[in-house]
């Protein structure tokens, strides 16, 4: 990450130009109008990165614990990716066709957040 910020800061022209993420921390400006240092950028880069990196897990570790349970679900969401999808790389403008994993990814969200509130019985006692 300390390459990638000197690389952008080093590039000759100005840092914050573009639209990806370090873009927009090197562009950003605090209360009084001072620019990120380079640790504080660091610092928020790979905090955003971890938060993405550990919410995906989970999230993929829920889709494939309940397609694992249901067949049926698993066989429409398959037929789906392999209709829309055909074994290419898939891109952003698939989504919209695919409706069953829509659904799917609703039905794991509803269900994942139900199991992270509830309580086991021995937590009560």
């Amino acid at each position: 990450m300390n390459r990638l910020i000197g690389d952008r800061l080093a590039g000759g022209v100005d840092p914050g130009q573009g639209d990806d993420l370090l873009a927009r921390l090197l562009a950003a400006r605090d209360e009084g109008e001072r620019a990120l240092s380079p640790k504080e950028v660091r610092d928020e880069a790979v905090t955003l990165w971890a938060a993405g990196h550990a919410t995906t897990s989970t999230a993929l570790t829920w889709a494939w614990y309940l397609l694992a349970r249901s067949r049926r679900a698993r066989a429409r969401l398959t037929e789906e990716l392999d209709r829309v999808i055909g074994g290419r790389p898939p891109a952003f403008d698939d989504y919209e066709q695919l409706t069953e994993l829509g659904h799917t990814e609703a039905e794991m969200a509803d269900l994942a957040a139900a199991g992270t509130i509830r309580l086991p019985d021995t937590a009560n006692r």
